[in-house]
């Protein structure tokens, strides 16, 4: 009887301590996944998520571009509050169009180096920036298209990003976005996680509440509160009231009827990015990447197909076009189509076989006619300044007053 009381203790300690270690391997860490959502259920970038645990009286949060967090009641790991000493996080969107955001984190507050070269390491942007330690974001705007590398640098250390834009978006920039909203909100906190575990006292079942930040549409608004219990690893969906909107998607037609001096192009905007389209058309250029800023025609407004009549043309020279559509966020633009007026013109003259093309020292181009064995300009001289760069005076007689030719 006695025997049989003592084995049957040790199997009862046995069978206690199998089950504390199946307790301890098993419900150690809860994985939280989160993301935002516009009034249109569209995806938005969240800049923080707050996780509060109102059970047992602790608050964390989460920083873009990490949407994960994991809890975990063991000790004996790295303090999640510390601060990298110098890190780019990767931008996003990548690869963009034009525009793109990027995050730097700092421990120490200082000077800090920036820059942006293309894959040839020509600097393209450069800039010192004395920063507080925390999380910085910038808006990186890149005018071709191309492969870039950012880099950040302070106090001996280096991080980097490579960077693929598809579209220019006008002139190289870089914008500091911060984490204030216009709405007079106090900056958000400076401590941040990465993707990884934090540590805290937690069990299922425990009241929590989590929210979010954002910047949509150039606004600062902070998303509905969700309160629930603690589950196992689960994703959370934070609603904002308003509706993200984007620039429009454009596409470009093919240039067709290239004749005389005049072609045929246009496109079709696919998508309003949420607002009305107010203008639509094609942008010309004999550079690449032609923007509003130049020659370009208007075609109305909407979405939809559209026609451009391109006129005014000049033989030999090599053409580029791209569709545009303008809305409230901005103007978006379709893939660049290139083509060339091989007609001239006035008939049967035909450029100089060797010189279809002269440009001065002003940078004014002109095309050219072939007459017998001489090569002729098709147009008069247009430029301010003497081959030498010495400056042309402008005219005192009757003809010309105000201009150098």
């Amino acid at each position: 009887m006695f025997q049989n009381s003592s084995v049957m203790r040790k199997k009862a300690f046995l069978l206690c301590m199998v089950s504390l270690f199946a307790v301890k391997g098993f419900a150690q860490t809860v994985t939280l996944t989160f993301t935002g959502r516009d009034a249109a259920n569209h995806h938005v970038q969240t800049e923080l998520f707050r996780i509060v645990n109102h059970s047992k009286n602790w608050q964390e949060y989460l920083y873009w571009p990490d949407t994960v967090m994991t809890l975990q009641k063991e000790s004996g790991i790295q303090d999640p509050e510390q601060l990298p000493p110098l890190q780019l996080s990767p931008n996003s969107p990548n690869p963009f169009h034009g525009t793109t955001d990027i995050h730097l984190t700092l421990a120490d507050a200082g000077e800090v180096s920036l820059d942006i070269a293309d894959v040839g390491g020509r600097i393209v942007w450069a800039e010192d920036l004395s920063l507080k330690p925390g999380s910085h974001q910038f808006r990186i705007i890149i005018a071709r298209a191309g492969t870039y590398v950012m880099s950040a640098r302070q106090k001996g250390r280096l991080s980097s990003v490579k960077m693929v834009c598809n579209e220019g978006g006008g002139s190289n920039a870089v914008e500091y976005v911060g984490y204030t909203g216009t709405d007079g909100r106090e900056a958000l906190p400076t401590k941040s996680h990465t993707r990884g575990t934090v540590v805290h006292p937690y069990d299922l079942g425990d009241q929590m509440e989590y929210s979010a930040y954002a910047f949509i549409n150039g606004q600062g608004e902070e998303s509905q509160h969700i309160v629930q219990p603690l589950a196992d690893s689960q994703t959370v969906m934070l609603p904002f009231s308003s509706v993200q909107l984007y620039v429009p998607t454009v596409i470009t037609a093919n240039v067709t009827n290239v004749s005389g001096n005049s072609a045929v192009c246009g496109g079709i905007v696919t998508d309003d990015g949420g607002d009305s389209v107010t203008a639509r058309g094609v942008c010309v250029s004999i550079s690449p990447n032609p923007t509003i800023t130049g020659l370009h025609t208007l075609d109305g407004s909407g979405m939809g197909i559209f026609t451009s009549q391109l006129t005014g043309l000049m033989s030999n020279l090599v053409y580029h076009v791209r569709a545009y559509a303008t809305n409230s966020v901005g103007v978006a633009y379709g893939e660049e189509q290139s083509f060339v007026v091989s007609v001239n013109p006035d008939g049967d003259a035909r450029s100089c076989p060797d010189a279809p093309l002269v440009v001065d020292i002003d940078g004014n181009m002109y095309n050219t006619v072939q007459v017998g064995q001489q090569c002729w300009m098709r147009e008069n001289l247009r430029t301010t300044k003497y081959a030498d760069g010495s400056l042309i005076s402008q005219g005192e007689d009757a003809y010309s007053v105000t201009t150098a030719y």
